[in-house]
């Protein structure tokens, strides 16, 4: 018998789930100095009890087919990466700290941390003992050179942005690192502690992209083919890394991907088909799950290409798409309208008085007039494989645009080489995004100014002084007035048309057991490989 749970719900940050305001929070940790980690529980208490489908227990080799993959993957933490890499890093490396699946930031490689006197100095504090899988021994030094390798000069690392903040980081003894930033930032710890620590000799050149901390260990890795890893038998963490052995095979074709699950070939799927979930929930020897959380699918315009450099042209054309009809045929209902703005209702920032955009061919024409058109001839570039049903949506949204005096011409390309050749490539694109844990995250990253993934170029700067603004703002009030303000700016004045926020499906072997699934990213917060097991 298999099961359909909805599960996971994002939340922006500690203070909100324990009823905790940024105000009293702040004036504790950053004011007084208070440690603001939460010490890791160890065995199984990363899941709840009451969650759990069966204990965990040590064994098998896991079979993944993945929906990305590309000839270009690379574990370079500089580059663009897809869910098979990402998946697959978060299982033999580790960050200084992880977000769990309620969306608290908890301890890893950093044992603790703690704002330093005020919010715009924090100290880390790293575990002792610890080790690479190639035997060296995890040190500061580690950690500060991963920081300087994405704050680099000419780094195009889409972290680079937040390294930078950075101005300068100290030793205090051997085991901790003060970082001192350009101004007060209260989401510091989720951005310090999202960054993947490599090994570094003493020059501090990174010298293999595949060794790491985690609770697998490399050992095969042919881009965009096959990953493979095997448990470290002398992993430092408890309470993760499960599986034996696991493989990762990419399959980009979605029915092949279903079928391959269907067929016993691989015992978990990502990104199983909307329009036949229902279906998967019927098949026997078959389970599902259903995450809501930050995902939204998005067609990024560039600003300087015309006619998208005209804001009327713009907004005629997120006039033009009808959201509802998308949401029901290509998400199945599985998700939320979008309103060409990147905060989910999930986010404890979400503007609720922003009114829904909606779907109006005849506002279209009217902005075209003013635009000076009475006609609009534009291309939007997509893949089949970017996402499930991402070439279905694109040419919905053709057929909504015809009523609007609009001929948008659907072109589809290659899902090998996507990321490097098209997306920011061409003026008009695919894309999707997943928030991450706070809302400072996705806007600094593809919204701000200068950030290296800002997919549409641009900028606004009544925008980049909010941000700057609201990244510092001790007071919880002020902050989401700046937060709420901030999603107007992009709703009315951004470069993006985004149609619908997608829940995150998932359909697995029922021989597979796991707890609470995250939500703040695909694939159970890309953790699926440490938290699941074998029944």
């Amino acid at each position: 018998m298999t099961k359909d749970t909805k599960v996971g719900k994002s939340v922006g940050s500690p203070s909100d789930r324990k009823n905790v305001t940024r105000r009293e929070f702040m004036d504790k940790a950053a004011v007084l100095g208070v440690s603001t980690a939460v010490i890791a529980g160890t065995g199984a208490s990363m899941f709840p009890a009451e969650a759990q489908a069966s204990t965990p227990k040590r064994g098998g080799h896991l079979r993944v087919g993945v929906a990305s993959g590309n000839s270009s993957d690379s574990f370079d933490p500089h580059l663009k990466s897809g869910e098979f890499t990402n998946l697959t890093r978060k299982a033999f490396r580790n960050c200084l700290g992880e977000v769990d699946h309620t969306g608290a930031l908890v301890p890893e490689l950093a044992e603790s941390w703690e704002a330093a006197g005020s919010a715009s100095r924090w100290k880390f504090n790293l575990r002792k003992g610890l080790t690479f899988h190639d035997g060296k021994t995890l040190d500061i030094d580690d950690v500060m050179q991963t920081i300087n390798y994405h704050r680099r000069e000419g780094s195009k690392s889409s972290s680079a942005k937040f390294a930078r903040t950075i101005t300068d980081m100290k030793k205090d003894g051997t085991h901790s690192v003060i970082m001192e930033l350009e101004g007060p930032n209260a989401n510091f710890p989720y951005i310090a502690g999202s960054f993947e620590i490599m090994s570094f000799n003493k020059a501090g050149e990174s010298y293999d992209f595949n060794n790491g901390t985690g609770s697998y260990v490399m050992k095969e890795f042919k881009p965009g083919q096959r990953a493979r890893l095997e448990r470290d038998p002398n992993h430092w963490r408890e309470g993760v890394g499960w599986f034996d052995s696991i493989e990762l095979t990419p399959i980009l074709d979605i029915a092949a991907r279903q079928n391959a699950l269907l067929t016993n070939e691989v015992d978990v799927i990502s990104r199983p088909s909307p329009k036949t979930f229902p279906r998967l929930k019927q098949a026997k020897g078959i389970e599902t799950a259903q995450a809501t959380g930050k995902l939204h699918r998005a067609w990024p315009m560039q600003i300087d290409q015309a006619p998208f450099n005209n804001i009327d042209v713009r907004q005629a054309l997120r006039h033009a798409v009808n959201r509802e009809e998308i949401l029901a045929k290509v998400l199945n209902g599985g998700g939320s309208l979008g309103n060409d703005h990147p905060i989910a209702r999930a986010d404890q920032y979400y503007n609720p008085n922003i009114p829904q955009r909606p779907y109006d061919p005849e506002k279209s024409k009217f902005l075209l007039k003013k635009a000076g058109m009475s006609d609009l001839k534009v291309t939007l570039h997509t893949s089949e494989h970017l996402w499930a049903g991402a070439l279905d949506a694109a040419l919905l949204y053709s057929e909504h645009a015809k009523k609007a005096g609009i001929e948008l011409t659907i072109k589809k390309v290659p899902s090998d080489g996507y990321w490097s050749h098209t997306w920011r490539k061409v003026p008009w694109s695919s894309s999707y995004w997943n928030a991450g844990p706070t809302a400072d995250h996705i806007l600094t990253r593809a919204y701000g100014a200068d950030a290296p993934w800002n997919e549409t170029k641009w900028q606004h700067p009544r925008f980049n002084e909010l941000l700057e603004a609201a990244r510092g703002e001790l007071d919880f009030d002020k902050a989401r007035e700046m937060y709420w303000e901030m999603q107007e700016i992009i709703h009315h004045e951004g470069s993006t048309v985004i149609s619908v926020f997608a829940d995150e499906l998932y359909a697995y072997s029922d021989k597979l057991g796991h707890g609470t699934i995250a939500s703040d990213w695909e694939m159970d917060g890309f953790h699926l490989l440490e938290r699941w097991w074998f029944k």
